[in-house]
């Protein structure tokens, strides 16, 4: 089954709308579960979520099953971390808490092969050997801007070479506007964000976000990201189990009851 990498993947995050959904929990079973739901793509999150290194391989190798796209979002900005993800058969790297254009070229080079960056040869799952020793397609890079001076600096990033798109946590960005986490659409958030937009389309950029509820998506929708988050495999796990729970313990017995007698 073809999985759409590169350059193909990156003209479809960039033209097209697509929902994905973030897996905090470390089991290839649920994270082969949640694409097989329907989503354009997954994200494993290394960052917040309880993933290591082996559960986070056989969840790539997982969701490959379904031929959809698996991003990871790293632990951190670092050579390691980020060049043993795309080893690993990641589509792409989603790496956090990028402030400034110094954060975006240390990606780049920790994400791209020699000149481009300095990206150490050893692509492990990323080839098996199948593409006549030459190098395989490079994983996608986006960084993440979660605060109010990341904004302030996005254009300048958003300009780095390398760089395929840039990832908004907006609960970051409200926290440090010294709002509260869940004021995601305060005017403010959204007014930034809508400008985000517009430099990523300047820039031939994946703008991408992610969300927790219709209204959000929504808001995210009509400010012009296409690539959308729409909560976490957990939180979705918990809302499915406690609405059908809900709805059984609001069954009432129909027609005859039967009455249990002792002795009968």
């Amino acid at each position: 089954m073809n999985i759409p990498t590169g350059a193909d993947l990156r003209d479809t995050l960039t033209r097209s709308t697509t929902f994905g959904a973030w897996c905090v929990v470390p089991s290839a079973l649920v994270a082969e579960g949640v694409a097989h739901a329907g989503f354009d793509w997954v994200c494993i999150d290394r960052q917040h979520g309880l993933i290591g290194y082996d559960a986070m391989v056989a969840m790539i190798q997982a969701v490959a099953i379904t031929g959809t796209p698996a991003f990871v979002r790293v632990g951190e900005n670092s050579p390691r971390e980020i060049g043993r993800t795309l080893d690993a058969g990641a589509a792409g790297v989603i790496v956090p808490m990028v402030n400034s254009v110094e954060d975006a070229e240390r990606a780049v080079r920790a994400a791209r092969y020699p000149p481009a960056g300095e990206r150490s040869w050893g692509p492990t799952r990323a080839s098996f050997g199948r593409q006549g020793g030459g190098r395989p397609t490079e994983g996608l890079l986006l960084v993440m801007l979660e605060t109010g001076a990341a904004f302030d600096r996005a254009e300048s990033i958003a300009s780095v070479e390398g760089v395929d798109g840039v990832f908004v946590g907006p609960a970051d960005l409200a926290v440090s506007l010294a709002l509260e986490p869940h004021d995601v659409l305060d005017a403010e958030v959204v007014g930034r964000c809508k400008d985000l937009v517009r430099i990523c389309v300047r820039h031939g950029l994946i703008a991408g976000i992610g969300c927790h509820t219709v209204a959000q998506a929504q808001a995210w929708l009509t400010s012009g990201f296409r690539m959308i988050s729409i909560g976490r495999d957990l939180t979705m796990l918990l809302d499915g189990l406690g609405g059908r729970l809900a709805a059984i313990r609001d069954l009432k017995p129909e027609g005859a009851r039967l009455v249990l007698v002792d002795g009968e």
